[in-house]
C-alpha cells in the first residue's frame, strides 16, 4: 500500500472531507500554490530531520523555514539534520517533495511536529508530485497528533 492510499484510506474511514486534486508534477511550495490557485502559507511543507540520531517529521507552512535553533532549544535536541534523498525513501517511502504531512503512517511510524499558525485550512502533497489533498487543518490535527510548537521563521508574505 503506498502512503496515497495510506492517506486515502485514514481520511475515507474517518469520514473527514477533503479535496482531491491531480495536476502537474509540483517540487516546491511556491510550484504547489500556484497550481493549487491557494495561498503559500495554506501548504504543508513536511520534512523529515535526524534528531539526535532518530527520524522526526517537521511541517511548517509553506512560505516558513524551520528556525533550527529555536526548534532544538524548544525540544531539548542537541543536533538536528535534514535526511537525505536516499535516507527519506527509506523513512518515507516517497521522494523529496512529495512527502505529505502523515509521518504516523511511515514504517515504522516517527513523531510529527507541527509549527504553529496554519489557518483552517491544510494542503499537501499526497505521497505523489502529480495529487494534492485539501482538508480543514483541525481534521489533520485530529488524525496526526502532532506537537504543536511556534518554530517557524517566515520568509515570503
Amino acid at each position: 500500500m503506498t502512503l496515497y492510499d495510506k492517506i486515502k484510506q485514514l481520511l475515507d474511514q474517518n469520514h473527514i472531507e477533503y479535496k482531491e486534486a491531480h495536476h502537474e508534477p509540483v517540487f516546491t511550495s511556491e510550484e504547489a500554490a500556484k497550481v493549487r490557485g491557494s495561498k503559500l502559507e495554506q501548504g504543508a511543507k513536511a520534512l523529515v530531520f535526524w534528531a539526535d540520531g532518530s527520524p522526526i517529521q517537521i511541517v511548517i507552512q509553506g512560505n516558513q523555514k524551520v528556525d533550527k535553533e529555536k526548534f532544538k532549544s524548544l525540544f531539548g535536541f542537541s543536533k538536528l539534520k535534514m535526511v537525505s534523498a536516499d535516507e527519506l525513501k527509506i523513512i518515507s517511502s516517497v521522494e523529496p517533495g512529495a512527502v505529505s504531512p502523515f509521518g504516523n503512517l511511515f514504517d515504522p511510524p516517527i513523531s510529527v511536529y507541527v509549527n504553529e499558525g496554519f489557518s483552517d485550512i491544510i494542503e499537501f502533497n499526497a505521497g505523489d508530485h502529480r495529487i494534492s489533498i485539501q482538508m480543514k487543518y483541525k481534521d489533520w490535527l485530529d488524525l496526526v497528533n502532532p506537537i504543536v510548537a511556534d518554530y517557524g521563521e517566515r520568509t515570503q508574505k
